[in-house]
């Protein structure tokens, strides 16, 4: 049988609208509503730009970012010139301005390999200057914008890079990682009143060697699960899901076994029933793969590759992808290294129709980031310019 999803927000950006609760308030999933989705032309959908970040921050190596919605700011968290963590948060308006705010100043050492959850807590996870794993909580003020560190996992963890963290349930964080051997691990962890983080189980040994992770989340029979899509040794697209229950434990239900071939700068996120992945193909372009999960027998999930996108996106050298209404939004670097945001309408069958762009309106970009809010209408690029500053640009992507 066909599983219906059901919303859940990201490792790397939440998508909810604004008017929801706090994430605190807004980890138990919602189910979707199921509506008749009218005819879309294709080809005539516009993404319009409305603003940017001017010069209002420095040069950057590593760029991630999320929607906090307890503090009700945007936060990206930045590898700095000095290869130092650093968070910075910013007010979008609707009518897209963006305004820095507050940093974290030097409350954090050298690192790479960032990224960050904005749930309960907004929590990084990065490499540290030792190689090993590293979570730490921040608190972002609402009213000025400050960030303060509240705790850490210390030296729970060991050796790891490619790392991506998520929220799955109420103060329960997972984070995906490969280990000094090359092989995929996702750990649980618990974050504590005070900020510190507490590490609960892991998934063993039961995935094999990869070379790249992007995270997603959905729930199926009202448990929540993590979609792990990964470059294996082969350099082929996987995509495997695994159950986190309340006290951590992480199951292995299914993967997509050998459905997809050579991929690169690997995506995910979710919509409506299906996952959808997007990846830069062994010829160098875009393309996006839905996927259903459909129960076994025997209690295991397979992943059915339903549909993909053809040769309706060009060359890549750069890949973000967010949920949307009815679809996915893509933000690509084009082969003439310039940004194009693309939205994409994912049918109730699992066909995915380009429905247009963002055209020529933005520049030079790389590690690119794309975040939503506002009832997914108001998108945000974080991204590194060709003089490698980071910069915020802000999109209306109305229907």
């Amino acid at each position: 049988m066909n599983l219906k999803s059901f919303s859940l927000f990201l490792a790397t950006t939440v998508l909810l609208s604004s008017t929801v609760a706090p994430l605190s308030q807004a980890a138990t999933p919602q189910p979707i509503t199921t509506t008749t989705v009218p005819t879309l032309a294709m080809g005539t959908h516009l993404i319009t730009r409305l603003g940017d970040s001017g010069n209002q921050a420095g040069q950057v190596s590593e760029i991630a970012s999320d929607y906090d919605y307890s503090s009700r700011r945007l936060v990206t968290a930045v590898r700095t010139a000095g290869n130092r963590l650093k968070l910075i948060s910013w007010r979008v308006a609707s009518n897209g301005d963006v305004v820095r705010l507050g940093d974290s100043g030097n409350q954090a050492g050298e690192t790479t390999q960032i990224d960050i959850a904005a749930g309960n807590q907004v929590v990084t996870a990065s490499r540290t200057a030792s190689g090993n794993l590293k979570l730490i909580s921040w608190q972002v003020d609402p009213a000025s914008g400050d960030i303060s560190r509240l705790g850490d996992s210390g030296n729970q963890a060991g050796t790891a890079s490619v790392i991506k963290i998520m929220q799955i349930h109420p103060q329960t964080y997972v984070t995906a990682v490969r280990t000094a051997s090359g092989n995929l691990k996702l750990i649980s962890w618990y974050l504590q009143p005070d900020g510190s983080l507490v590490r609960l189980q892991d998934s063993g040994n039961t995935a094999g060697a990869i070379s790249e992770i992007a995270l997603s989340g959905l729930s199926i029979q009202d448990r929540r699960h993590v979609v792990t899509a990964v470059r294996t040794e082969q350099g082929r697209l996987k995509v495997i899901l695994w159950e986190v229950d309340q006290q951590g434990e992480i199951t292995r239900r299914g993967d997509s076994g050998n459905q997809a071939g050579q991929a690169r700068m690997i995506r995910v996120a979710k919509s409506g029933n299906y996952i959808v992945t997007a990846v830069r193909t062994a010829a160098g372009r875009l393309k996006l793969i839905s996927w259903d999960a459909v129960a076994t027998q025997g209690g295991q999930i397979n992943l059915v590759r339903v549909a993909d996108s053809g040769n309706q996106a060009g060359e890549i050298g750069d890949n973000a992808l967010i949920y949307s209404p009815r679809g996915v939004t893509s933000a690509v670097k084009t082969a003439s290294d310039n940004l194009k945001l693309i939205r994409w309408h994912v049918t109730p069958t699992g066909t995915i129709d380009r429905l247009g762009d963002s055209g020529n309106q933005a520049g030079n970009a790389s590690l690119i980031n794309l975040t939503a809010f506002s009832e997914q209408t108001l998108l945000v690029t974080p991204l590194k310019t060709s003089s490698n500053r980071l910069k915020l640009i802000s999109w209306e992507d109305g229907i």
